[in-house]
């Protein structure tokens, strides 16, 4: 509904839909009242389970794995994140260990958020029993995945200047 919504709303505003429905569904994340919540019982688990799997499986069946082989971009590609991976654990062991002094489960669901987003960091909470830090692992997904929508298209005008 949030998503139809927002598509049907940047039509009319005349801004992009993606942005709009990212906002649209931060906005009702947070002011969704808690007793709402509270009286669903288990079904919000079970539900947001399933769409990850859902989600898990639709990222994996439109992967073309022979059209990354033929166009030789695997190992201009594979270098690219392997340099982006290094300055991410430089960063988490300098800032997040050393100076911050953070335990290592939530810098390893803040790391999953941040380059696999809020659905692999729940997975991942889920799957080592830190059902705790699951809900902190998908905030710090969303506001990373809010952040990074609104950063690129800045980057993008800011290009489209130049």
């Amino acid at each position: 509904c949030i998503v139809w919504g927002g598509y049907a709303l940047s039509d009319w505003l005349l801004v992009g839909g993606v942005p709009l429905v990212t906002a649209l569904s931060l906005a009702a994340a947070f002011l969704l009242p808690p007793r709402w919540r509270s009286s669903w019982g288990a079904a919000p688990g079970l539900l947001s389970g399933l769409c990850a799997q859902l989600f898990f499986a639709t990222i994996g069946a439109t992967t073309d794995a022979r059209s990354v082989l033929a166009s030789g971009a695997l190992l201009p590609l594979s270098l690219f994140v392997s340099v982006i991976l290094m300055v991410h654990a430089l960063f988490l062991e300098v800032f997040g260990r050393r100076l911050l002094k953070l335990p290592s489960k939530e810098l390893l669901l803040a790391s999953n958020a941040a380059i696999g987003g809020p659905a692999t960091a729940a997975a991942m909470a889920g799957a080592l029993k830190w059902s705790s830090k699951a809900s902190s692992a998908v905030l710090c997904g969303s506001f990373g995945y809010a952040v990074g929508t609104y950063a690129g298209l800045l980057v993008s005008a800011l290009c489209g200047r130049f």
